[in-house]
C-alpha cells in the first residue's frame, strides 16, 4: 500500500512539474497580467521584469501600449544622459596620454546619439504594492525561458516548461547547458551610478590599451603571457619559492636559494612592482591577479584587480575575491601540476630532500588557485563584456550577485 501511495504522489508531482511554466506570472491590483522573466532589482521592494513585446500585444495589448511608451521615453532619456557623460568623458581626453581614447568616445557619442530601434521586449519595474499574485517560475526555469526567446520558440509565455524544454530538445538544443545571451536584444537601462560609470570607462580604456594583465604573489609579479604560452624561464619556480612564510618556503625555497626580496611600498593598495612594470610600459590601465596562499592553513585567496593610473594617484576601479582550500583540490588537477615540465624540477628537488609531503601540500594549493583563477578569469571577461557592449545594459552591481 505505502508503494502505491508513493507512485500516486511522485505521478501527481510530475504532472504539476509538466503544467509549470517558464515565467513568473504576475497578477497587478489593477487585474492585469505580466508573463515574463525577473531581470534585477530596482529597489528595496521593486523588481525589473522582462517580457516580449510581441506577448504583450496579443495578450495585454493596452498594457503593451503603456509599457511600450514608458521604455521608450526611459530610453530617450536614458541615451542623452549617456551621450551626456560621454562628451565630458571625450573632453578630459583632448590632451595628454589619452588623446587615443578620442576617437573611442566619438565613435560611442554616434552610437547613442541615434534613436533606439525596434526592441523584441519590454522591461517595466513591478512594485510589492503593485502585486495582487505572483506565481513565480520553478528555480531554474528562467534559462529555459529565455533560450526558448532567443529561439523565437512561439507560446513561451503559456505553455508548460515541460512542453517548451521537449521542443527545443527537437530542435538540438540543450538548454540546460546553454548560456542564453540576450543583452544586445534587451531594453537600454539608464546608468545606475557615478561608480557603475567609472568602471564602465576603465573597462573601456583597459580594452582599448594595452591589455595588460599582471599576475604573482607577494611582491613577485609577471606578465601574463599570451594564451597557450608557458611562463618565462624561472619564474614559475621563483613564484613558488617565494610564497611566504609557509611549509613550501622552507622545502624549496632554500633549495633554490632564493630567498624573498622586500617589497616595495604599495600606493593606493597595490604593490609598487605591479606599478612599476605598468608605468615601464605606459599602460593607462592594468589588471592584476594576485593569489595569497595559507598553505598552514590550507586555504588560498585570488584577487583580481582593474587599476587606473589616469589620475593623480592609482585607482582600484574594480575588484573580485576568491578563496579555495587545498583539502577540496581536484586530485586530477593536482597529477597534471605534477607532471608540468615547469614544476617537474622543484617536485624532483622536493623528492631528493625528502620534502614531498609539503610538496603535495603545495601542489593541492597550486590547485585550488588554478580553480580560484578560472572563476577570477571568467568574472573578469563577464564584466568586461557587459560594461563594454552597452554602456546602457543591465547595472554591473546586478554582476555580484550571480
Amino acid at each position: 500500500m505505502r508503494g502505491v501511495m508513493a507512485w500516486v504522489l511522485a505521478l501527481a508531482v510530475g504532472s504539476l512539474a509538466r503544467a509549470q511554466p517558464a515565467v513568473d506570472v504576475i497578477v497587478l491590483k489593477s487585474g492585469e497580467e505580466i508573463r515574463g522573466v525577473r531581470w534585477g532589482p530596482a529597489g528595496p521592494r521593486a523588481v525589473w521584469y522582462v517580457c516580449r513585446a510581441s506577448w504583450l500585444r496579443s495578450d495585454q495589448p493596452a498594457l503593451g501600449e503603456r509599457l511600450a511608451k514608458e521604455q521608450a521615453e526611459r530610453e530617450k532619456q536614458g541615451r542623452a544622459q549617456i551621450v551626456g557623460r560621454l562628451k565630458a568623458w571625450k573632453l578630459g581626453l583632448a590632451g595628454g596620454e589619452a588623446k587615443d581614447l578620442v576617437p573611442v568616445a566619438d565613435d560611442l557619442i554616434e552610437r547613442y546619439s541615434a534613436e533606439p530601434g525596434p526592441c523584441a521586449f519590454v522591461a517595466t519595474v513591478v512594485e510589492a504594492g503593485q502585486v495582487a499574485r505572483l506565481v513565480p517560475a520553478r528555480a531554474g526555469l528562467a534559462k529555459l525561458a529565455l533560450v526558448a526567446w532567443r529561439e523565437n520558440l512561439e507560446g513561451v509565455e503559456r505553455r508548460p516548461a515541460a512542453e517548451i524544454a521537449a521542443a527545443l530538445r527537437e530542435g538540438g538544443i540543450a538548454w540546460e547547458k546553454e548560456t542564453p545571451d540576450l543583452l544586445e536584444r534587451l531594453p537600454g537601462l539608464p546608468v545606475l551610478s557615478e561608480a557603475d560609470w567609472k568602471v564602465r570607462l576603465a573597462f573601456l580604456d583597459y580594452q582599448s590599451s594595452s591589455r595588460l594583465h599582471l599576475q604573482g604573489t607577494g611582491n613577485i609579479i609577471v606578465e601574463t603571457p599570451a594564451r597557450g604560452a608557458a611562463l618565462a624561464a624561472g619564474q614559475v619556480e621563483a613564484l613558488m619559492a617565494r610564497v611566504g612564510k609557509s611549509t613550501l618556503e622552507k622545502a624549496i625555497g632554500d633549495l633554490l636559494g632564493e630567498a624573498p626580496a622586500p617589497a616595495g611600498r604599495p600606493e593606493g593598495g597595490v604593490p609598487a612592482e605591479a606599478l612599476a612594470m605598468a608605468r615601464a610600459r605606459k599602460a593607462p590601465v592594468f589588471r592584476l591577479s594576485r593569489v595569497e596562499p595559507d598553505l598552514a592553513g590550507g586555504r588560498v585567496v585570488v584577487t583580481d584587480l582593474l587599476v587606473s593610473l589616469r589620475g593623480a594617484v592609482p585607482e582600484v576601479v574594480w575588484q573580485a575575491r576568491f578563496e579555495g582550500q587545498g583539502a577540496n583540490a581536484d586530485p586530477a588537477v593536482v597529477l597534471n601540476l605534477r607532471k608540468d615540465p615547469q614544476v617537474a624540477k622543484i617536485v624532483a628537488a622536493a623528492d631528493a630532500l625528502g620534502a614531498g609531503g609539503a610538496l603535495d601540500q603545495a601542489l593541492r594549493a597550486g590547485a585550488v588557485t588554478l580553480d580560484c583563477w578560472g572563476k577570477a578569469e571568467g568574472k573578469f571577461q563577464e564584466v568586461a563584456r557587459v560594461a563594454t557592449r552597452r554602456l546602457d545594459g543591465i547595472p554591473l552591481a546586478w554582476l555580484e550577485s550571480r
